[in-house]
């Protein structure tokens, strides 16, 4: 069965799983769309805790048929402890309505975006759309690539025995 994509140029999400938490379920596909108005959200409601180290994030990756992915796109909606981004800061701004302060890094295997929230969130909304025209229009730092996964969920990396990480609620959604 052949994968149907559409490039960024118009910004576009390709057919991919949109997995509900890194750690935990997953939901069903994402629908192909047209990423050309400003209907591109993600939405979220999650319970952490007040110790332990992690980050909730949205994991947004291009699309390459290899699973050879040249960058990943994090949004990240609250951390804790001692866990920071890959890279250097590039400074603070405002899109999708949320106010961010933005890192560039590479991994060893792909260029990574982080986009942190100057404040934490437990719920909310984010407009995905700007942020990667930002990426892309603004900062040159990709070309017309395709989205093709987006995952949503905690990266924990300490975390003493009995603590709870819940999500509530999330959606990706393209229209």
């Amino acid at each position: 069965m052949a994968r149907r994509t559409r490039t960024l140029s118009r910004l576009t999400l390709a057919p991919a799983a949109a997995l509900a938490a890194l750690i935990g379920f997953a939901a069903a596909p994402a629908q192909a769309a047209t990423w050309s108005s400003s209907d591109q959200w993600g939405t979220y409601d999650v319970t952490v805790p007040s110790s332990g180290a992690y980050n909730t994030s949205y994991d947004i990756w291009d699309s390459d048929y290899d699973y050879d992915y040249d960058y990943e796109v994090m949004l990240w909606v609250n951390h804790n402890g001692a866990v920071g981004p890959l890279g250097t800061s590039q400074g603070t701004l405002s899109l999708g309505g949320h106010t961010w302060t933005v890192y560039k890094g590479d991994n060893g295997s792909n260029q990574v975006f982080s986009f942190l929230r100057t404040s934490d969130s437990a719920s909310g909304t984010v407009d995905v759309l700007p942020i990667l025209k930002w990426i892309k229009d603004t900062k040159g730092w990709w070309g017309n690539e395709t989205i093709g996964d987006v995952q949503f969920g905690y990266e924990i990396t300490s975390s003493a025995g009995g603590l709870d990480f819940r999500t509530n609620a999330f959606a990706v959604s393209a229209s």
